[in-house]
C-alpha cells in the first residue's frame, strides 16, 4: 500500500468475486463468489480451502474476531441461513436460521458473547456465541444493508454492567437513506441522521430490491440509497457507502456530517469555477446531481439534488464580496434550476447551495445555459426543441431559506436555428449573446428583445462551443470540423482560424485575459494556442477519453478540464515561475562560467573540472583531463584531480566515459579514466553512484573494439621492425665460395674453377652473384660489377663481323614502359679467337631474371667505360671525382635505394663508374649477373 502497487494477484473463481473478508492476523483472505468460498494465504500466496456453500452466489463472508478461533462465516443470496465453517476441519459446524431474506452483514460486541445479523427483512437478529443460538429479533422497518457496533458510552463503562445484551449500541443503514442508532437493551431508536435525498430516477441505480406491500398489490422497486456501512474506532467516524459511489463521513459523538468523497464521478460534461482562493468547482457529470466542490480544497463536495434527468450543462456567476455566487443548472427534465450559496448549511457545513428558483417552459432537453455577465439578473437558456429563453431572476429575492424554490418568469422565447443548441454565451457589457448550434452556424442576438444581429458561416460541421472575448469585440467558436475560428462582431467576418486539432473541438474558452485559448477535443488533447500567432503553445496530454469540459479561474491561475473518462484535471499557469526559474539558472551558468575561466586560467585543475561537470560540459572535462595527461601524465596533478571529485560527480564523469569511448580519439583519456576509477573505487561505492549496469553495457563493446585495434597495430610494428631489419646492407660484400660457372644460354660452356656464388639481401630482393676469376688473381673491392634489372629485362647478344675481320657484340636491352631510361647498346669487339669460338655465330640471346648479377668479360667492360666517356662528353657535365668520394657518394646513393626502379637505375651507374675507375688496373675480371 505504501507503494500503490500490485504485490500479488491470484485467479480465485470461475464469475466476479462479490465477498471479501480478511482475518484478524491480515494473513488469511477469503473471497465468495457463485462457484464456492476459496480461503487464501496471503503470506505463502496459495490457497488453503476450497468450500463449497449451497444457495449460489456467496454474498457474505466474515471471520471471527478472535484469531484464536478459525471460524469463517458466510451467508448466500438464495439461502437465508447464516453457515458457520471450521478452517480447521474444513467443515460447515453449524448453520444459523431465523432470516426469510438475503443476510446482507454481520457484527460482533466487543466481548465476543455476541453477534448481530442484518437483512433485508427489516429485522435484526441477536446470536450467543459459541452456541450459535437466537437470543432476541429488534425490527427496524428499512433493509439493512450495513450495519455496525458502537463503542460503549460513558455512563455504560462506569456502570461496570455485564448483562447479556448491555451496553450494545447498533447503528444501521438501509434503503431510505437514513442512518439509524438503535439502544439493543430496550429496542428502541436512539438517533437518527437526516435522510439523504432519494433519487428521482432509476437510470444510474446500481441496486434494486423488491418487495411487496401488506395488503398484496403487487411489487415495486425500492432503491438501495446506503450499500454499505463501516466504523473506523481510530477516527471516532461513522462511513456510509452510497449508491452512486459517494463515500459520507459522520462523527459519532455528534452525529453531523464531516465530508463527502466523490468516488466515482461517471462523464464530466459541463464545469465552473465558483471563485475565491482556492479552486473551487462546480461540476456537471452523466448524473441528475450537481457536485459542488466546498471551500479550502478539502475535497468535500456537496451534491445538489434537485434536477430528476441528467445535467446537461451548468454556469456562474461570480460577484464581488460580500455577495455570494449563483449557479445555474440545465438538465434533460426541460428545466433550468439556480442554485444560491448560504452561510449555515443545515448539515454543519459552513456553506452550501440551494436551489431557489426553476424555470419550466421547454419542451426538450436544454442543453445551453449562461448568466449576465454584468448584474447577473437574467439567464438565457437554448435547448434542443431550437428555442432560446430570457428568464428573469427578480423573483430570487423574495425567497427566503426553507421555502419551496420559486417559479421563474420568462420574458421572451425566440425560435433560434434549425437543429439543437449546443452552446451559449452572454457578452461583457450584457447587449448580446450567441448561440451555437448542429446546423453549422453561430448566431448574435440582442439581449433586449431578442431581435437576430448577425449570422456567423464558415464552419462545415457543427458548433459545439461559443463564447465572447473579455477583452475584443469578437467571437470564438469550436466545431466539429476539427477547427476554432474569431469571428468579429461589426461584420461577422473570420478574423482567424485555428487548426490543430484532429478531431472534433468540444470547448474553447479565452485565458490569461483573452491573450490566449485554451481547447479540448474528441482526440483527449487540451491545447493551448496564441491568440496573435495562431500558434500552439503547448498541448496537455492527461485524459484518455474525449474531453467535454474545459474551465478556466478568474485570475487565470487554475484550468480545469474534465471528460468521458471520469477524470478532473487541475492545471496550474506556472508561466511566471519558470521564467523566473530559467532567468536564475542562466545567471547561475553565467557565474559558473566565470569561475571555470579563471580556473583554468589559474591552472587550478582540480577545481575546473567540478566546475565543468556541474556544467554538464562532457568536451570542457574532456579537454581538462586531456591537458592534464599531457602536461603530468597519469600521476601528481591527475590523481589529484580525480580524486577531488564527489560521488555525484564521478557518476557524471562515468557516463561521460560511454561518450567518450564512443570515438577512437578520445578513447584514450577514457580508458586512463576509467581505470583509475576502477582501481580506486570499490565495487559497492560504484553500484551506489548510479546506474552502473547501463554504464557498463556502454564501455565494454568499444573497449573490446579499442583492444583488437591496438593488437593489429602491434603486430604491424613488428612486422614494420622486421623488415627493416632484413633490408639493411651489410658493411662489406665478401665471396662467399668458387664453384663452378653454370651456362648461361645454349652457346656458353662451363670452366671449372671459374665461377661463385654470393648471396646477398640487395634492395629487399635476393641476389646470386658468379664470380669467374682469369689468371687466378682475387677480385678487389671496386672490381665487382653488379647489374640489377627489372624482373621483366632481357639481354640479348648479337654477334657481327666488320671489314677488318673482327667479331662485333652487340649488347641490347630490352625493358618494360616503365622504365625507359636503360643501359644504351653498345658494340663490342672481341679479338680472341677462343672467345669467338665458345660464342655462337648468329644471334645469341640471355635472358636474366629478377635478382640476378650479369658477368661479362674483361673486354666488354672496357668498351662499356668508352661508351659512358663519350656520352658524359656530349653533355659536358663530366668531371673529375676521386676514388674514395666517388665510392662514398655511392654508398649513400644505394642506401637510398630501396626496391624502386629509380633506385636499380642508381645501382647500376654507381656499379658502372666504378668499373671505369677500375678499368686502368693491370689485371681485370669480367662479372656475370
Amino acid at each position: 500500500m505504501k507503494r500503490g502497487k500490485c504485490a500479488r494477484s491470484w485467479k480465485p473463481l470461475q464469475g466476479a468475486v462479490v465477498a471479501m473478508a480478511i482475518d484478524p492476523t491480515s494473513t488469511l483472505l477469503a473471497t465468495g463468489s457463485s462457484s464456492g468460498i476459496k480461503v487464501w494465504d496471503c503470506v505463502r500466496h496459495y490457497c488453503t480451502h476450497n468450500l463449497r456453500p449451497s444457495g449460489g452466489l456467496v454474498g457474505l463472508l466474515t471471520f471471527h474476531p478472535d484469531p484464536a478461533h478459525l471460524t469463517l462465516f458466510s451467508s448466500t443470496a438464495a439461502d437465508t441461513s447464516i453457515k458457520v465453517w471450521d478452517l480447521k476441519s474444513s467443515r460447515c459446524v453449524s448453520v444459523m436460521r431465523g432470516h426469510v431474506s438475503a443476510v446482507t452483514s454481520v457484527a460482533f460486541s466487543k466481548d465476543q458473547r455476541f453477534m448481530i445479523s442484518g437483512g433485508r427483512d427489516k429485522v435484526l437478529h441477536v446470536w450467543r456465541l459459541p452456541h450459535y443460538s437466537l437470543h432476541k429479533t429488534l425490527p427496524v422497518f428499512e433493509a439493512v444493508e450495513g450495519l455496525v457496533i458502537l463503542p460503549e458510552s460513558g455512563e455504560s463503562r462506569r456502570s461496570g454492567k455485564k448483562g447479556p445484551v448491555d451496553s450494545l449500541t447498533v447503528a444501521t443503514a438501509g434503503d431510505k437513506g437514513v442512518i439509524r442508532v438503535w439502544d439493543m437493551v430496550t429496542g428502541t431508536m436512539s438517533h437518527s441522521l437526516d435522510p439523504l435525498p432519494r433519487p428521482q430516477s432509476t437510470s444510474h441505480q446500481l441496486g434494486m430490491t423488491k418487495e411487496k406491500d401488506g395488503e398484496g398489490e403487487g411489487e415495486e422497486e425500492v432503491p438501495q440509497v446506503y450499500t454499505d456501512l463501516q466504523f473506523s474506532g481510530s477516527r471516532g467516524e461513522l462511513v456510509g457507502v452510497t449508491y452512486d459511489h459517494s463515500i459520507i463521513f459522520y462523527d459519532v459523538a455528534t452525529f453531523t456530517r464531516q465530508k463527502q468523497l466523490l468516488g466515482y464521478c461517471d462523464e464530466i460534461l459541463d464545469m465552473r469555477f465558483l471563485g475565491g482562493p482556492a479552486p473551487r468547482l462546480a461540476v456537471a457529470t452523466n448524473s441528475e446531481q450537481v457536485k459542488v466542490l466546498a471551500r479550502g480544497g478539502s475535497l468535500d463536495w456537496q451534491l445538489l439534488h434537485g434536477h430528476s434527468r441528467v445535467v446537461l450543462s451548468i454556469d456562474a456567476f461570480v460577484p464581488p464580496p460580500p455577495l455570494r455566487p449563483l449557479l445555474v443548472s440545465s438538465s434533460k427534465d426541460h428545466t433550468v434550476r439556480v442554485w444560491g450559496e448560504e452561510e449555515e448549511g443545515s448539515d454543519g457545513r459552513s456553506s452550501e447551495f440551494i436551489c431557489k428558483g426553476v424555470g419550466s417552459g421547454h419542451t426538450e432537453a436544454v442543453g445551453a445555459v449562461a448568466f449576465g455577465r454584468m448584474s447577473g439578473s437574467f439567464v438565457v437558456s437554448g435547448s434542443q426543441d431550437c428555442t432560446i429563453k430570457l428568464w428573469s431572476l427578480k423573483p430570487l429575492s423574495k425567497w427566503n431559506k426553507g421555502e419551496q424554490p420559486v417559479k421563474l418568469p420568462t420574458k421572451y422565447t425566440q425560435l433560434a436555428h434549425d437543429k439543437d443548441i449546443n452552446a451559449m454565451d452572454v457578452s461583457p457589457n450584457d447587449k448580446l449573446m450567441v448561440t451555437g448550434s448542429q446546423d453549422k452556424t453561430a448566431k448574435l442576438w440582442n439581449v433586449s428583445d431578442g431581435g437576430l444581429v448577425g449570422v456567423l458561416r464558415g464552419h462545415r460541421r457543427g458548433i459545439w462551443s461559443v463564447q465572447f472575448s473579455p477583452v475584443d469585440q469578437c467571437v470564438l467558436t469550436a466545431s466539429a470540423d476539427t477547427t476554432l475560428k474569431l469571428w468579429a462582431v461589426n461584420d461577422c467576418s473570420c478574423i482567424k482560424t485555428f487548426e490543430g486539432h484532429t478531431m472534433s473541438v468540444l470547448k474553447a474558452v479565452f485565458i490569461t485575459r483573452g491573450m490566449q485559448i485554451a481547447s479540448s477535443g474528441s482526440d483527449g488533447l487540451v491545447k493551448i494556442w496564441n491568440v496573435r500567432t495562431n500558434e500552439c503553445v503547448t498541448t496537455l496530454d492527461q485524459h484518455t477519453e474525449k474531453v467535454w469540459s474545459i474551465a478556466s479561474s478568474e485570475d487565470g491561475n487554475w484550468l480545469a478540464s474534465g471528460g468521458a473518462d471520469s477524470l478532473i484535471c487541475l492545471w496550474k499557469d506556472v508561466t511566471e515561475k519558470v521564467v523566473a526559474e530559467e532567468q536564475e539558472a542562466r545567471d547561475r551558468q553565467i557565474l559558473q562560467e566565470q569561475e571555470l575561466s579563471n580556473y583554468l586560467q589559474q591552472r587550478d585543475f582540480v577545481q575546473a573540472v567540478g566546475v565543468a561537470i556541474n556544467l554538464d560540459q562532457p568536451f570542457r572535462v574532456y579537454t581538462i583531463l586531456s591537458e592534464v595527461l599531457d602536461d603530468g601524465g597519469e600521476d601528481g596533478v591527475f590523481k589529484d584531480t580525480l580524486s577531488a571529485l564527489r560521488p555525484d560527480q564521478i557518476n557524471s564523469v562515468l557516463r561521460y566515459l560511454t561518450k567518450w569511448n564512443m570515438n577512437a580519439k578520445y578513447s584514450k583519456v577514457a580508458q586512463t579514466v576509467l581505470s583509475y576509477i576502477l582501481r580506486t573505487h570499490t565495487l559497492e561505492q560504484l553500484m551506489s553512484y548510479g546506474d552502473l549496469h547501463s554504464i557498463l553495457e556502454g564501455l565494454i563493446p568499444y573497449t573490446e573494439r579499442h583492444f583488437q585495434r591496438l593488437s593489429r597495430l602491434l603486430q604491424l610494428s613488428m612486422f614494420v621492425d622486421y623488415t627493416w631489419q632484413c633490408m639493411k646492407l651489410p658493411d662489406q660484400p665478401s665471396a662467399v665460395s668458387t664453384t663452378t660457372s653454370t651456362a648461361l644460354g645454349a652457346g656458353l660452356s662451363k670452366e671449372p674453377g671459374k665461377t661463385s656464388t654470393e648471396e646477398s639481401f640487395f634492395g629487399g630482393a635476393v641476389s646470386d652473384v658468379t664470380v669467374a676469376a682469369a689468371d687466378s688473381t682475387t677480385l678487389d673491392e671496386g672490381d665487382l660489377f653488379v647489374e640489377d634489372r627489372a624482373p621483366d629485362t632481357e639481354l640479348h647478344l648479337e654477334h657481327t663481323t666488320d671489314s677488318a675481320g673482327c667479331e662485333k657484340s652487340e649488347s641490347e636491352e630490352v625493358t618494360d614502359t616503365e622504365d625507359s631510361s636503360g643501359i644504351e647498346d653498345s658494340s663490342v669487339c672481341h679479338q680472341g679467337g677462343e672467345e669467338q669460338s665458345d660464342i655462337q655465330s648468329g644471334s645469341d640471346t640471355i635472358v636474366v631474371g629478377e635478382g640476378k648479377r650479369e658477368v661479362g668479360e674483361s673486354k666488354r667492360g672496357r668498351i662499356k667505360q668508352k661508351v659512358k666517356r663519350q656520352q658524359f662528353a656530349k653533355r659536358g657535365k663530366e668531371k673529375e671525382v676521386g676514388e674514395e668520394e666517388e665510392e662514398e657518394v655511392e654508398e649513400e646513393g644505394l642506401s637510398r635505394c630501396r626496391i624502386s626502379r629509380r633506385g636499380r637505375l642508381l645501382q647500376r651507374r654507381s656499379l658502372q663508374r666504378k668499373m671505369k675507375l677500375s678499368g686502368s688496373r693491370k689485371h681485370r675480371t669480367l662479372i656475370h649477373t
